[in-house]
């Protein structure tokens, strides 16, 4: 690659925090961000590939291939489209771009690149609005609509380049690597490449210990300071142990789902007394829509059983607490037998409700944490 001797990787905790785990093969959910990019563009062996009229282009390519879902090479232009301008500063700078969204850990681990290239002619110059629009950049999703739409966006990007660019030279930097589950390398934190081009500035110089991303910045520091002399790429890997029904809220098996718990809202609002047999009957009416909930819950590939159960389970308590908040829970109340929701009695059902609950509220703190700093 012109203009590049060297490119390395390392692991970067986040300071503070204590999720550093490895994301383990049906174990939860994950996403990865583009924290920061930074590429520097200066010097002689960057003035063998520039122009007078030179912008930047950056791409990515993703992949994850599972037993249900191939998202193999999807393809994006990302949004950033500069004149590169040499002399102080050098550095261009991007930050906080999806590139996954929140994906059980399922299948095989992601491939992930992140590729340089230089328009020397500004040919995509009249495309700069949309591709600084993020027109031509979708993050990797399980769900079926936004695949299809990422797939369409990843083959109408490959198109743009191959027409506008067909002498498009080599990759000046390509950062890129095959994360497995289960490998120490595929863990919560940041995930940091650093490239150099001066002889004068070698990877040999960096400590990994001493490198730190700033929280609300996303640059990338080494004992203190800033990589004014190095480009690099930090990807923040976030690990989740739920998804949370909060996720689903178009789904259709949501739905049925929200329109049981109406139901059964319905009825705790009453005024006067709700005599025992119409509880039953408003119950059964809500089990039958759940049960249609939970067949296509049952399809819905962007929750791992294991979670989908935990959800089966949170609605019937649910709706059951609803319509008999006076009393503890009973299976023979919503409906079910016991081998069919795998607990020994309603109580238990009840309290494995509260925990999921609990721990989709947790889920939503972390998210909020961890993301405050890209608003």
């Amino acid at each position: 690659m012109p203009g590049v001797i060297g490119i390395e990787d390392y692991y970067v905790r986040r300071p503070n925090h204590g999720h550093d785990g490895m994301i383990m093969l049906g174990e939860g959910y994950y996403f990865v961000i583009i924290r920061s990019l930074q590429i520097l563009a200066e010097g002689p062996l960057w003035k063998q590939v520039l122009s007078k009229n030179s912008r930047l282009v950056i791409t990515s390519k993703v992949g994850i291939r599972g037993t249900y879902v191939e998202l193999e090479g999807v393809k994006g232009i990302l949004p950033f489209y500069d004149p590169i301008k040499l002399g102080p500063p050098p550095t261009r700078f991007v930050r906080d771009i999806n590139l996954i969204e929140l994906v059980p850990a399922v299948g095989n681990g992601p491939s992930i690149s992140v590729d340089v290239y230089v328009d020397s002619n500004s040919r995509l110059q009249a495309l700069s609005g949309v591709i600084k629009g993020g027109t031509f950049a979708k993050a990797i999703s399980m769900d079926p609509k936004v695949g299809a739409s990422v797939q369409t966006i990843s083959l109408l990007a490959t198109k743009v380049l191959e027409a506008l660019l067909p002498d498009m030279r080599e990759v000046v930097i390509s950062f890129s690597k095959d994360f497995n589950f289960g490998d120490p390398e595929f863990r919560e934190g940041y995930r940091v490449f650093i490239a150099t081009k001066d002889p004068e500035y070698p990877l040999s110089a960096i400590d990994a210990s001493q490198l730190v991303v700033e929280k609300n910045t996303g640059r990338l520091k080494h004992k203190g300071q800033d990589l004014d002399n190095y480009s690099y790429l930090v990807l923040e890997i976030v690990a989740l142990p739920e998804r949370g029904r909060s996720r689903a809220e178009n789904a259709e098996w949501f739905v049925k789902m929200r329109d049981a718990r109406k139901m059964a809202q319905s009825l705790a609002e009453r005024v006067g007394a709700v005599d025992e047999k119409e509880k039953r009957k408003v119950m059964k009416e809500c089990s039958s829509l759940m049960a249609q909930g939970m067949v296509l819950l049952e399809a819905d590939r962007n929750y791992l059983e294991k979670e989908r159960e935990k959800i089966r389970k949170a609605e019937l308590a649910a709706c059951a607490q609803l319509i008999w908040p006076e009393k503890k829970l009973s299976l023979k109340d919503i409906g079910t037998t016991r081998k069919a929701m795998g607990v020994k009695s309603g109580a238990e059902l009840g309290r494995e409700a509260e925990e999921y609950e609990r721990s989709e509220q947790e889920v939503e703190r972390r998210l909020r944490e961890l993301l405050s700093h890209s608003d």
